[in-house]
């Protein structure tokens, strides 16, 4: 056949003028490439099934019509018998290099309109996103999400709706992913199914299902920010955090206090504020500032890292002047008032890494509680601002 195709090569080619002969041999050239990628040589669909999965075929070899299917951007689903939804058998996945016609582009992405749920039970639906650190969640989560094809919806399970109806809603909706943000009450999900979701948590104020997580490294942000006040000139650094509050983090953040404190040799260390509010009245708010006088008092600290809204407030309301009476650092630097100086948790970045892991499970069929739940740590950095300045500066 070879040769064949030589001698007819010849006798076309002979007498031509050059032009007609370079043009007629890109002709050849080009039918050669499309020979072979629709049928390469030793042409063996087993060996062809290994390399697909391996990931290491140098051409997609499949045959034409498929693999222009998969590379046109209209193409938003899977082929048929494709079980992997067009992502996960290796075949033109990812952004592997498809030769077509002697040339290499990158894969384009296959369109998709699912829906990612954001789940909210909170009392007043409204304050969870004016939390302006789980409002950087949303961001983060929702431009992840429409980088992958999906769209992620707030769903909101009222009070009153059991458990095993919210199930039925999101099923309705089509819903095969769910994150659930952090909420201030314990959350009772009953006889809810998980094994029909692939399911993350942001941080772990949500303690069931036990699923794998994604939140701030609160131990070492602790340590972090503790170090850097130190350096910055002051010795008599206290804490305050709510107690319910620490318990939830897994006793993370006063364990980063007090191994700071052993780290850098403080002489005298000061004992943390355990602040106590939950109802938030008027009554319980009013004992809570006599103990953080009290506290004030006998501490005489120099500066605080604080994780209470509330105490800022209250510090203020005592008569004293942030920074010039105490320097205030915040756990958070977005929703402490009048706080800007203290830790930068990346929440964007929280989002983001979460959706990323959400739709990983989605690929693999992971549906409810894992075997092995993981925690993805996320690190954070210090932020300065003017409600803790460096002495070292003055």
């Amino acid at each position: 056949m070879r040769e064949l195709t030589l001698t007819l090569v010849e006798k076309t080619i002979k007498g031509q003028s050059p032009t007609v002969v370079r043009e007629f041999l890109i002709i050849v050239l080009l039918l050669g490439n499309l020979a072979e990628i629709c049928y390469p040589p030793n042409h063996d669909p087993q060996s062809r099934n290994a390399e697909r999965h391996r990931g290491t075929g140098g051409r997609c070899q499949n045959n034409c019509l498929n693999g222009i299917a998969r590379e046109s951007p209209d193409f938003s689903g899977p082929a048929a018998g494709d079980s992997s939804g067009g992502q996960g058998n290796g075949l033109c996945a990812g952004s592997i290099p498809v030769r077509i016609g002697g040339a290499s582009r990158e894969r384009v992405p296959a369109k998709s309109h699912g829906v990612l749920a954001w789940i909210n039970h909170w009392a007043d639906p409204k304050r969870l996103l004016q939390f302006n650190e789980f409002k950087g969640y949303w961001r983060g989560a929702s431009h992840a999400a429409s980088q992958f094809g999906y769209r992620l919806d707030e769903v909101r399970w009222e009070r009153g709706c059991k458990p095993k109806r919210f199930e039925r809603i999101l099923l309705a909706r089509g819903i095969e992913g769910v994150l659930i943000p952090p909420h201030h009450e314990l959350l009772d999900w009953e006889d809810f199914d998980w094994s029909k979701f692939s399911v993350i948590r942001f941080g772990m104020s949500v303690q069931n299902p036990d699923s794998n997580l994604v939140t701030s490294d609160v131990f070492r942000a602790t340590v972090m920010a503790i170090k850097q006040i130190h350096a910055y000139g002051y010795r008599r650094i206290g804490v305050t955090i709510n107690e319910e509050f620490n318990e939830r983090l897994g006793g993370n953040f006063l364990s980063g206090f007090y191994y700071v404190q052993a780290l850098l040799k403080l002489k005298n260390p000061l004992p943390p504020l355990m602040t106590f509010l939950k109802a938030r009245s008027a009554d319980e708010q009013s004992r809570q500032k006599t103990v953080l006088q009290q506290w004030l008092d006998k501490c005489k600290p120099d500066a605080i890292l604080t994780a209470d809204v509330e105490v800022p407030i209250m510090l203020r309301e005592l008569g004293l002047r942030i920074p010039q009476d105490l320097a205030v650092a915040g756990t958070t630097v977005l929703d402490l008032p009048g706080i800007d100086a203290g830790i930068d948790q990346h929440p964007e970045a929280i989002g983001r890494i979460a959706v990323e892991m959400l739709v990983k499970q989605i690929n693999v069929n992971e549906r409810g509680e894992p075997r092995d739940p993981c925690r993805i740590l996320i690190e954070s950095r210090w932020k300065d601002g003017n409600s803790l300045p460096s002495k070292r500066l003055a």
